[in-house]
This record gives C-alpha cells, structure tokens and sequence, in this order.
C-alpha cells in the first residue's frame, strides 16, 4: 500500500508484497535480492534464454528461495546523475568498425543524418529499425563473432542493432557499434520511438565505458 521509489535498496519484510502497477517509463524493470535467489544453475549459469529453452523459465505460482543476510547497505541509492531517463527518441553514439570501409562516404552520412523508428521485430536478440536504408559495397561477409551493440546491415538496408541474446556469429557487413551505456537505454525503447546516431572517437567512448563502470563497481 505503500509508493517506494526505484533505484534504490529497501527493507522487505515477511508477508510483504512487492508489485508494479504500471508502466511509467521504459520497457523492462529488475528486481535483485541480495546474496541472490536460490535457483538451480544451467552449465554454470542462473540466466535464462528462451529462445534456447535453456535455464528455469518463471511461472505463475513459482516460489523463489533466498539466503538470510543483514540489512547492511540499506538506503543505498543509485546517484542521479546514473540513473537513466527514457524518452520516446534517442540519440545512440557509434564506434565506426573496421568494416566501414564497405559502405561509401555518402552512405555513412546518410546513415548519420536518418531517423530510424523501432519496429515490431524487435528484442532482446536485437532491435530491427525501419528508415532511410543504407547500402554496403557487398551484401554478405564471410561470418564471424558478433559484438554488443553491432549494427548489422542487412540486404534491405535497414540497421539491426544487435544485443544481449543475439546470434554468436553473422555475416553481414556492420558499419560500427553502439556505446553499451547507450545499448541499455536502447533496451528499453518502446515499439516506435525513434533513434538517432552520432560518430564517437575511440577515446571518449573508453573514458565513458571507463567512468561508467568505476561507479558500478565502485
């Protein structure tokens, strides 16, 4: 009965329910307990992937186990200036790859200067955008490993953004890689908001990568 804010520890005690009943703003919302929930691993792993059917899929009525701990670090709060906003556009910044080189000046300004909308086909593989398309020099590349945030283009032109579940390996020509700091915001991107790129040197992007986990960790 009560309103509690996100981004931040709270005491739960026996009996109380925890709920979200509605969506104010992005896509998905996470629940961590601490020391973790006891659940069988899968090779080694808690995670869950569906599309795989490998690890435990939650269903309806499931209890959850967790270990005893103290309520040291209670209060704690995610700094404000770390907590994201999610509006309905984004502007995502991009590392150029090494296969830059297959799309033409032209294409890549094209690509720098286009809105994209998220379509239906989008997920925790990748997002699918619709918009300008864009035109490599070759259409297929011999495949190989696949990193997050690579954006793939594809026969049609229009940019996969791809993400945590996606494919190990692919073969289409990928003009660069976005931020992961910007992949999480992305994540939570509703069907139909708009997304924007900008170039981003080498340098800056480590400094923020860098910056941004320092904290985490911190």
């Amino acid at each position: 009965g009560l309103s509690v804010p996100i981004w931040q520890t709270h005491n739960i005690q026996t009996a109380d329910t925890v709920s979200f009943e509605r969506r104010i703003a992005g896509q998905r919302a996470y629940l961590a307990i601490k020391g973790g929930f006891m659940i069988d691993k899968t090779y080694g792993s808690y995670a869950t992937t569906l599309k795989e059917g490998i690890g435990s899929r939650l269903q309806k009525g499931d209890v959850l186990g967790t270990d005893g701990f103290s309520l040291a670090g209670f209060g704690t709060k995610v700094s404000d200036s770390y907590i994201p906003t999610y509006p309905n556009h984004l502007t995502l910044r991009v590392l150029l790859s090494y296969q830059q080189n297959y799309f033409t000046k032209d294409e890549k300004a094209k690509f720098f200067n286009s809105e994209y909308e998220v379509t239906l086909q989008s997920d925790r593989m990748g997002y699918r955008l619709q918009g300008t398309p864009i035109v490599p020099t070759t259409e297929e590349l011999i495949s190989e490993g696949i990193a997050f945030g690579s954006i793939q283009i594809p026969k049609d032109g229009q940019p996969i953004i791809l993400l945590k579940e996606r494919q190990t390996i692919g073969g289409y020509p990928k003009i660069g890689t976005v931020l992961p700091m910007d992949c999480f915001r992305l994540s939570q991107l509703a069907i139909g908001s708009k997304v924007r790129f900008e170039a981003i040197e080498v340098e800056e992007a480590q400094l923020k990568m860098v910056n941004f986990y320092k904290y985490l960790l911190d």
